[in-house]
């Protein structure tokens, strides 16, 4: 094999499992007559054998069976790792390859040494009085062990070690590159085994179905405080339900009082696991083969982010509807679509994305949306005529086109709500309420939770209420003007380096049931308008410079950079702000222009224009430079059209 030029910390994951594995297998398959090799793999190793599987750098039929330990195609990271990821912009791009070495040397600085402080805190902190941390007599390998609990987490359960194996340490354990630990990172954020930049390239489903063809066991310590075991199941079940319909070929066995790599240098692992790997590569015998109920959180595809009101006027008989909500698609063998639907009323059109694929912006500008920029879109929406004489509420679902059991994941019972009653029944045309927001600052990691009580408060005013001799109607409409999120917020610390860090992730964050109850009920409750201002992009956004200096290649560089984070940052406030109106307008209201659109009569009594003041404005290079606009002509075209209506 050739391998590339690569420094010390600018390898990772993706490099092993392209350009070391395949020649190791390759020279045993020679070697053994062109026999199919069993192979069993360990962490980072398992993770890199995944990726070599599924991306076909080794071919299925140099491979007989394979068994994993840790790291599984899914990934689900223990508590402690979860708060490691808080630290991600430290982890990622500050701690270099000399502080991941879990041995000391003769080059260590006063920073390992305070490392090393930290490390023995941490390792018996909260040490469960059933393991505790012996010492063997070799200072050297306690602090090795220390690194290795602060770097990765517990690594294993002391009573399980001998003090022989314990000593070994100094020669087992080596240094890990910078590259492999940011690569981890991403692991445990995404929940999968994706490629070094976070994109998930190996976890699809024509990768599984066209490549991994052998019997594969999964095996996992039970109280692994580095990674959660439930992965095992979890791996068994997703990959079984793709590739073993049988239940013949896929397995996984969670060991009991096994730490993260008890099975494999625990005093017990030669009696307890290794004679069941010994059958399964012998015979191919199972310990336990998947069932749909190891894992039935993720069984069947489900709405993870939504439903959130987009728009709501009334009809000739009956109140039409604009829901959003994004799809965790799940994983099912076969070509098939997924979409939302609803039941119980009638539906206008099939669902449909917020902005097109391909789309340009206001300005002309092209907004392609590639493998590396982002995934497909799997927000959606659907527009429904709720009939005001049937009590019954909205139920949303999700639909699979290779599924006929669709899924109940939420129900709306908009008839109660005032505003509701009065699109249907046309009274109260002389009054109108709303609420205004904007700025949702996500605060620091320790108290990302407050960001979100304000829309608590915000939901009193959606019934309404009686405040002495007054009664307050409700509002018709929430308005929220600018930064739902802030791309450019350091809540982790330090900031976040990649795209789907700054833009998607926040967003996912800003949306989650479990961490934004209060705007989620806002948002299924109420109908929401959203205006995009530069937190959705970065601080004080004013636009990318039309051209670049040619002459200075790293400002043609920083250009670049800067047109890719635009075009990531817009498509993202689309998918997660967007009304779809540029694709399906409003009955009664014109097409609308980007993030810009007027509200129909049928919606509002009075005439209301969602304007973008922040994406098409040109970029000024110096105060007083004429020419410069706020707005394209398409949207100044479109705002000057409604004052004339309005």
């Amino acid at each position: 094999a050739v391998f590339p030029e690569i420094s010390p910390d600018g390898w990772s994951i993706d490099e092993i499992g392209q350009f070391d594995l395949p020649p190791l297998v390759q020279k045993v398959f020679a070697a053994s007559g062109q026999q199919p090799v069993n192979i069993f793999a360990h962490c980072v190793g398992a993770s890199a054998l995944q990726m070599a599987i599924l991306k076909g750098w080794i071919p299925s039929a140099q491979i007989g069976r394979v068994a994993f330990n840790a790291i599984h195609p899914w990934v689900i990271t223990s508590p402690a790792n979860r708060l490691r990821a808080k630290f991600g912009g430290f982890f990622r791009n500050i701690v270099n390859t000399t502080m991941l070495d879990p041995v000391p040397g003769p080059a260590d600085t006063f920073l390992h040494g305070l490392m090393d402080r930290i490390a023995f805190f941490a390792s018996r902190l909260a040490e469960p009085a059933a393991d505790r941390h012996e010492h063997f007599g070799d200072q050297l390998t306690d602090v090795i062990c220390d690194r290795m609990t602060l770097l990765y987490g517990r690594m294993w359960n002391h009573r399980n070690l001998t003090p022989a194996t314990h000593r070994a340490f100094r020669d087992m354990l080596g240094v890990a590159p910078a590259g492999v630990y940011r690569h981890i990172y991403y692991l445990s954020v995404r929940e999968r085994v994706v490629n070094c930049e976070g994109r998930n390239d190996y976890l699809t489903a024509e990768n599984i179905t066209g490549r991994w063809q052998m019997p594969t066991l999964f095996i996992h310590g039970e109280q692994s405080q580095v990674f959660n075991p439930h992965a095992a199941r979890r791996s068994a079940v997703r990959l079984g339900r793709l590739t073993d319909p049988d239940r013949q070929k896929i397995g996984y066995r969670i060991y009991p009082g096994n730490g993260h790599m008890d099975p494999i240098i625990g005093k017990r692992a030669y009696t307890e696991v290794y004679p069941e790997l010994e059958l399964f590569f012998r015979a191919g015998e199972l310990p336990q083969v998947w069932q749909e109920e190891d894992d039935p959180v993720i069984a069947k595809p489900a709405l993870i982010l939504g439903p959130a009101i987009r728009s709501a006027w009334a009809g000739a008989t009956d109140v039409r509807i604009r829901l959003w909500g994004e799809i965790e698609r799940g994983f099912s063998s076969g070509t098939r679509t997924l979409s939302l639907a609803d039941k119980t009323h009638e539906t206008i059109g099939k669902d449909f994305p917020p902005v097109p694929e391909k789309a340009t912006s206001a300005r002309g500008t092209d907004l392609p949306v590639t493998e590396t920029e982002l995934t497909p879109q799997w927000q959606r929406l659907l527009d429904i005529a709720v009939d005001p004489a049937k009590p019954e509420p909205v139920t949303l679902t999700v639909v699979q086109s290779a599924d006929p059991e669709a899924i109940t994941n939420v129900t709306l019972p908009l008839h109660q709500e005032p505003w509701f009653q009065r699109l249907a029944t046309g009274d109260e045309r002389d009054q109108f309420s709303l609420l205004a927001g904007s700025c949702r600052f996500p605060g620091l990691w320790v108290d990302q939770h407050c960001d979100d009580l304000v829309y608590g408060a915000m939901l009193q005013h959606i019934a309404a209420q009686s405040t002495g001799d007054s009664v307050l109607r409700g509002v018709d409409m929430v308005l929220m003007v600018g930064d739902q999120i802030y791309a450019d917020a350091t809540d982790q610390l330090f900031h976040p380096q990649t795209l789907r860090e700054k833009y998607r992730y926040r967003y996912r964050q800003a949306l989650s049931h479990q961490r934004s109850p209060h705007i989620n009920e806002l948002l299924a409750r109420v109908p929401v308008h959203i205006a995009i201002d530069d937190h959705e992009i970065v601080d004080n956004w004013s636009g990318v410079p039309d051209h670049a200096d040619r002459q200075n290649p790293a400002d043609n560089v920083r250009h670049e950079k800067l047109q890719t984070q635009f075009r990531y940052a817009v498509k993202n406030a689309h998918r997660y702000q967007g009304a779809g109106r540029s694709v399906r307008p409003v009955a009664g209201s014109p097409k609308g222009v980007g993030f810009s659109y007027a509200l129909s009569s049928h919606e509002a009594p009075l005439p209301v224009f969602v304007m973008d003041t922040r994406t098409e404005r040109d970029f000024r290079s110096a105060p007083g430079q004429p020419d410069v606009h706020l707005i394209s002509s398409a949207q100044q075209l479109a705002f000057t059209a409604w004052l004339d209506t309005a």
